[in-house]
């Protein structure tokens, strides 16, 4: 609370030469809900495309296709092409999304304890739940290093209609 006296010229033609004045001010706070956080993650094969021109052009230049989803005959996923890509430099779609995504699990900065919690889901042709919701920040980001394309050829679509969801 604040009280003072003041001067106005109008008050002064009135024959008041101080006015009392009073002033008060509130301030409030409080705490924003705790919030349940869902990252959804594609995992499909187009997801193994070349994240940059650069990228696409050397894998193409590495492994003949801008596509790190292809696996040599005879094999069952694709690891070996996701490694090529790697290994000659190549930066994946999934490997920008899951850098970015572990960028924004350090800024909910989890650690201030405010309720806040993260989940990590992966979807192709399903849904699969990498992490249950946790406030604790390094689990996350551990499960999102994990996130990795689908590697089963039956898995490496998005048909997400198909896909059951359930809480």
């Amino acid at each position: 609370v604040y009280t003072g006296k003041m001067t106005t010229f109008t008050s002064q033609l009135l024959g008041i030469n101080k006015l009392n004045i009073t002033a008060v001010s509130e301030v409030a706070s409080g705490v924003a809900p705790a919030v349940d956080f869902h990252l959804v993650v594609d995992v499909s094969a187009s997801m193994g495309i070349g994240a940059s021109a650069a990228d696409v052009q050397t894998m193409a230049n590495t492994i003949g296709c801008a596509f790190a989803c292809h696996a040599p005959a005879g094999m069952t996923g694709f690891g070996a092409t996701v490694t090529q890509a790697h290994n000659a430099g190549a930066r994946l779609r999934i490997d920008v999304v899951r850098d970015e995504l572990r960028e924004l699990v350090d800024k909910l900065d989890l650690s201030r304890n405010l309720g806040n919690r993260v989940a990590v889901h992966t979807f192709s042709n399903t849904m699969q739940t990498q992490i249950e919701p946790t406030s604790d920040a390094a689990q996350v980001n551990a499960a999102l290093q994990n996130v990795r394309l689908a590697s089963d050829w039956l898995q490496g679509g998005t048909d997400y209609a198909e896909t059951p969801v359930s809480y």
